[in-house]
């Protein structure tokens, strides 16, 4: 058990920054998907804001913890704070988040990302590292956001073009328009095609940037050493 441990606190305190990239990175564009979906339901966005708000502050009083400034006192009791009111939020929606698989991915990200941030407000963070793998990652993340946010801005811009088509096919000023379930149906259809094309492009910019933290984050771990052996 206690090996488990240490792998696990290993792990938080080495993947720490590419976790924290990754999640800013992807999130904006399954935001994307949510206003699409909000065609459909309007319910459908207003869980969001809160839940992420949260999160955000999860992450800023995990980091605080561990600056030399007065709030890290007041640290470990706002984290509680964010976490419960996170929990309250996501069982007060929870009909609505369930209602569709866009939105629990979403709030899915956010439980790991809040998970995470409790590990590092008791593990701490290698400020050294995090300093030296970010100036060298910050190349690769470029590259990853290109890669990333190019074809979800076509993909966003073609699938609400595709929506509002089916908007005006429905109108009632329109001779043989679309019924409401007909509309509420194609709608759905299209929109869970925008979904899989944009999980699997998370998944392989995902993929692409672990790769690439993990060149620099060993290329670290080798000048650490070589700067060890010199100095003993």
């Amino acid at each position: 058990m206690s090996n488990i441990f240490e792998s696990l606190k290993r792990h938080v305190v080495e993947y720490f920054l590419f976790y924290i990239l990754l999640y800013g990175l992807t999130l904006p564009a399954w935001l994307q998907l949510v206003f699409l979906s909000s065609y459909k339901n309007i319910r459908n966005i207003l869980s969001l804001p809160i839940i992420f708000v949260s999160v955000v502050f999860v992450f800023l009083f995990a980091i605080l913890k561990h600056e030399q400034t007065r709030i890290k006192l007041f640290s470990g009791p706002l984290l509680l704070c964010c976490l419960i009111l996170q929990l309250f939020y996501i069982i007060k929606f929870y009909s609505i988040i369930l209602s569709s698989y866009i939105l629990a991915a979403l709030v899915v990200i956010s439980i790991v990302m809040s998970v995470w941030s409790v590990l590092v407000y008791f593990y701490g963070l290698d400020k050294e590292r995090n300093k030296f793998i970010g100036k060298e990652i910050m190349n690769y993340f470029l590259l990853s956001a290109v890669l990333f946010y190019v074809p979800t801005v076509l993909l966003g811009r073609y699938y609400k073009r595709q929506i509002n088509k089916i908007l005006a096919a429905g109108s009632v000023n329109v001779d043989g328009g679309l019924n409401y379930d007909q509309i509420v149906m194609m709608i759905d259809a299209k929109i869970g095609q925008a979904s899989l094309l944009q999980l699997f492009l998370t998944a392989f910019v995902a993929i692409l940037f672990f790769f690439f933290y993990r060149k620099v984050k060993n290329s670290y771990g080798h000048q650490l050493s070589g700067l060890k052996k010199s100095l003993s």
